[in-house]
């Protein structure tokens, strides 16, 4: 089917999640690039169409279909438009994630969103939980926001697919073309201080716990921590 297609394989999918309620907005993602669209079940607004309407206009544009869920109540409002890929994002936490993976039926494929950069990094525990559960993919949320984030997306990437669990290194010729610390978290605490010096005092204060350690250790930052 046409929301397959965009996630068969191959090169990462353009995807566009947003305010898309109408037939207009999915015809213009179609013509600006996007292979795929994001929908969310529970949306509301003048002017929204019904959302069985726009899951089936994708498949006329050829547009890959994710419709995203939030609780029970949205959830089953995606599976009645009859959607063939639901998204669960928003929830309260894992044990609601892993209550509605339940509730979808096993031809569906489910997605999932986890919080990125979690304390102790534990968004890799989750994730693989959530796999074992059922799930058939996964959106770091806020993976990478900015420059320099991409590397702990790779580390989460190779985290992932290694059971061998090891941490990722950086190449020297990297480091050294970097300005400062590669940690972004380090580039946006110094844009900060700049701009309000009491939240720069917090973020002095959470340089000594024991999360930011292991994220220094993610991130892979020069100079020590």
């Amino acid at each position: 089917s046409a929301s397959g297609s965009a996630f068969a394989g191959g090169a990462c999918p353009i995807i566009q999640r947003g305010a898309l309620s109408t037939s207009y907005d999915l015809a213009r993602a179609a013509v600006l690039g996007a292979q795929a669209v994001v929908l969310a079940a529970d949306r509301a607004g003048d002017g929204a169409e019904a959302l069985d309407d726009l899951v089936g206009l994708c498949g006329v544009l050829g547009l890959g279909c994710i419709v995203e869920a939030s609780d029970a109540v949205s959830l089953a409002a995606a599976l009645a438009a009859k959607a063939q890929v639901v998204s669960i994002r928003g929830v309260l936490g894992l044990e609601e994630a892993l209550a509605l993976r339940a509730l979808i039926p096993p031809q569906i494929i489910a997605m999932v969103g986890v919080p990125s950069m979690m304390d102790q990094c534990a968004e890799i525990d989750q994730i693989r939980q959530l796999e074992r559960a059922g799930y058939n993919s996964v959106v770091l949320i806020n993976a990478a926001r900015s420059e320099g984030e991409e590397q702990y997306v790779r580390w989460a990437l190779e985290r992932l697919q290694d059971k061998k669990s090891a941490s990722i290194s950086f190449p020297q010729d990297i480091k050294k073309e970097s300005e400062g610390p590669y940690n972004p978290a380090e580039r946006w605490a110094k844009k900060q201080a700049k701009r309000d010096p009491i939240e720069y005092d917090k973020w002095l204060k959470y340089k000594k716990t024991r999360d930011y350690q292991i994220k220094c250790q993610v991130w892979g930052q020069v100079g020590g921590c």
